[in-house]
């Protein structure tokens, strides 16, 4: 900072605390021998260039990079590897505005940033794709490497001039056309992000859903092979019927074009399947054998590929009024079918015979825009998300029992355990919980399966003999409002000892316009249960409060994990570490 004449250099130096909801990584250790050197206090690097960027480094055992734009708060942005003992900037012509470093383990590395994407703005890496036309869905096809991207692009909309019925259309001009969406496929070369292939729909045929999916190609052999599926909804008017198809893509090598060798890949239409009757709004695997899982209309249709292009349908599963969303909990047939109207189905499906069996629904009408499996251990949620942006936590017990203490006397008692009559035997899902989520409601979600935590895979590494821990799982919620989110299921051990951090720092902690957290994640009076009411008035626990636990000071922190079980900080933010922001979640 440049001290400006006449003025003392205290008078222009301001200092502001933000927080950091970024949790350094614990050293790795390593085997030393007796004459290693003691561990050294590295300090921070300055750099004024490092792509572009003016920023400060940190070494040691998490290290990391603090950046910051103009339009930004600094985000601390992690190296990956292993800790860092030295790093200096490296300029040269191969590598421009590069660093230098050395690891614990004696390994110099030349890195270089990449210039074409943004750090400092969500503090990860992010690089924006021009398309050029409004995208509807992508998938990714692993075999290639490759995206497809479904789009929607608006053309003038012309009247038939073929139509047997309006002859008189064939005479009509119009100047000032309106316009209707076509639908249109692109393929996506991963190395140069262009578009090496498209494939366009019929005139006025949206694309509806793009799913990439594993299905059985051949009877003789089954040889199971990596497709795309599209599906689509073609509507002319309120006075014609919707029609829709499902489409059924490979991604073929070819040889490229001159000078082009990125065009190595086209699309193949493998199969094209009529839906006389309504839209095909969402397409998922199912089952063992390779099959597909169709919502067409009012129905859920399961259909199996065969070798002349056609779609057999084997299965079906009659719904209500707008399939939004088709899930399965893969491997295991258990479908999960959301309704724009008529609330979530929870479904099964089997294949000897071929047959799809209602287990469950939500007990209320209920606007859906997205569902999706959560498993925990031996336990199976539902996550919908509605319309007025609330999310709801439902579960599928059928053997859910009611407990009545009756007297039999002044001096005894006894338990009467009998079945739950609100749930039906099972027939109405059990409603858990529902918050808030303003105006981020999720429109779409995925099912990841996390990592194991390092604490976990060091008690199975030191006990042999132990079981393997339980898989980890969480959903990756998406809103149009650009937010991502995770959901995760928690013990009843941690979940009411970071209910009870939660409920401190709400107290302790000063909040934008002095608004209320927790009534933010709280429902609102119009919405009902979509379920027999089995919450126990539980909430959930709020990371946006918690990752804000490092704001306090030294002693408050302590007295705060005291108060909740915890024997110090340290416990706390391990804790905190192994389930806040992308913990789990392989890349990051």
């Amino acid at each position: 900072m440049r001290k400006p004449a006449g003025q003392e250099f205290s008078t222009i130096l301001f200092f502001e605390k933000l927080p950091n909801v970024v949790f350094a990584k614990p050293p790795v250790e390593i085997a030393q021998d007796d004459t290693a050197e003691l561990t050294r206090f590295l300090p921070m690097r300055r750099c004024s260039n490092i792509s572009g960027y003016s920023t400060v480094f940190l070494p040691g055992p998490s290290p990391s990079f603090v950046l910051k734009s103009s339009s930004s708060a600094p985000k601390i942005i992690g190296l990956q590897g292993y800790g860092v003992q030295a790093m200096s900037p490296f300029n040269t012509e191969g590598c421009e505005h590069g660093f230098i470093y050395t690891d614990i383990h004696g390994t110099a590395r030349v890195t270089q940033i990449p210039s074409d994407c943004s750090y400092a703005e969500t503090g990860v890496s992010v690089r924006k794709i021009s398309i050029g036309e409004d995208i509807q869905a992508v998938a990714y096809h692993p075999p290639s490497q490759s995206y497809v991207v479904g789009c929607n692009i608006p053309e003038p909309f012309e009247l038939p001039r073929d139509d047997d019925y309006h002859k008189e259309w064939a005479k009509e001009v119009l100047s000032f056309k309106p316009n209707l969406d076509r639908g249109k496929l692109k393929l996506l070369n991963p190395f140069t992000w262009t578009v090496v292939d498209s494939v366009e729909m019929e005139p006025c045929e949206t694309i509806l859903c793009v799913e990439s999916l594993t299905l059985e190609v051949s009877e003789s052999t089954n040889e199971r092979r990596q497709l795309i599926a599209v599906g689509t909804a073609r509507s002319k008017g309120e006075d014609l019927p919707t029609r829709g198809h499902v489409y059924v893509f490979d991604v073929a090598d070819v040889i490229p074009e001159p000078g082009r060798p990125e065009t190595n890949r086209k699309l193949k239409l493998i199969a094209k399947e009529d839906i006389p009757r309504g839209a095909v709004t969402a397409i998922s695997e199912v089952g063992t054998q390779g099959l597909m899982l169709v919502a067409q209309g009012q129905k859920c249709m399961v259909r199996g590929l065969k070798e002349d292009g056609s779609l057999l349908p084997v299965a079906f599963m009659d719904m209500n009024c707008y399939v939004t969303a088709v899930k399965e909990l893969s491997g295991t047939g258990l479908c999960l079918m959301s309704d724009a109207f008529k609330g979530v189905w929870f479904t099964g499906y089997t294949e000897e015979p071929y047959k799809m069996v209602l287990f469950g629904k939500s007990s209320t009408k209920l606007e859906v825009l997205n569902a999706d499996f959560l498993p925990d251990g031996r336990e199976l949620y539902i996550v919908a998300s509605d319309a007025d942006g609330h999310i709801h936590i439902l579960q599928f017990d059928p053997e859910r029992e009611l407990h009545l203490l009756r007297h039999h006397d002044t001096q005894c008692a006894f338990t009467d355990i009998l079945p739950d009559p609100k749930s039906l035997q099972g027939h109405l899902l059990l409603h858990r919980t529902t918050f808030n989520t303003g105006a981020h409601y999720p429109t779409s979600s995925r099912l990841l399966q996390l990592a194991p935590s390092p604490a976990s895979s060091e008690a199975s590494r030191t006990n042999g003999n132990a079981e393997p821990a339980e898989e980890a799982h969480a959903v990756l919620l998406a809103s149009p409002t650009g937010v991502l989110a995770t959901l995760r299921p928690l013990s009843e051990s941690s979940y009411r000892r970071l209910y009870s951090i939660t409920m401190q720092l709400t107290a302790s902690l000063p909040y934008c316009a002095g608004l209320n957290p927790k009534s933010h994640r709280t429902a609102s009076a119009s919405c009902g249960p979509p379920g027999v009411d089995a919450g126990i008035g539980r909430s959930i626990v709020d990371g946006a409060i918690l990752e804000r636990f490092t704001e306090l000071g030294t002693g408050k922190r302590g007295e705060i994990a005291g108060r909740a079980g915890y024997s110090s900080p340290g416990e706390v933010r391990a804790e905190l570490a192994a389930i806040l922001g992308w913990a789990g979640m392989g890349y990051f």
